[in-house]
């Protein structure tokens, strides 16, 4: 890169040329791959802003305010563009909610379980009876606990099971330690 720079130039500001150029990958070297491609640009690099070949350190000031601008140009691209602003949450209103559903079909409450797909199904099936069906499951559902959740039911499985002293001998077949009194196994 350094030479497609220099290369532009019909003459270099410098009386050892080998040191100059040595100078020109020092400082190119301070700046990430994709950046050099950017210095070495014909049009809009170093050889596009400066008519003759710039020192070192006039080469750097450019190097610098362009790296920060380039820099801020990817970052803002690579940000994704919101029009409007940011979304805003939509309050979930209207016949899928259970105070939807009630209002649309006329029922006081929605079957424990039941979703919006088996409220409607329900409503195809039972016709006129569809409200006295519902008012049925939910007073049969009333005197019953509210059903467990999978969370629930996995919990109650995992639960460690509590075990009277004959259940420990019909499980491991032996009576369980010791008591307090001095007992001994048998």
């Amino acid at each position: 890169m350094v030479l497609r720079i220099l290369g532009a130039y019909p003459t270099i500001p410098a009386s050892d040329r080998e040191v100059f150029i040595a100078g020109y990958v020092q400082l190119l070297e301070r700046y990430p791959a994709w950046f050099m491609e950017v210095a070495a640009d014909m049009v809009n690099g170093i050889p596009g802003h400066f008519e003759r070949c710039p020192p070192i350190a006039a080469a750097r000031a450019w190097l610098e305010k362009a790296f920060e601008a380039e820099q801020r140009h990817r970052e803002l691209a690579a940000r994704p563009r919101l029009l409007g602003g940011p979304p805003q949450p939509r309050p979930v209103t209207g016949a899928a909610t259970r105070s939807g559903l009630c209002e649309r079909y006329g029922i006081s409450a929605i079957p424990h379980g039941w979703d919006a797909l088996d409220v409607a199904r329900a409503a195809a099936v039972h016709g006129s009876g569809f409200r006295d069906h519902i008012e049925r499951i939910v007073a049969d559902q009333a005197g019953q606990p509210a059903p467990q959740t999978m969370f629930t039911s996995v919990v109650e499985r995992l639960r460690p099971k509590v075990m009277t002293d004959e259940q420990l001998v019909d499980h491991y077949g032996r009576r369980s330690a010791p008591d307090d009194r001095g007992g001994d196994w048998d």
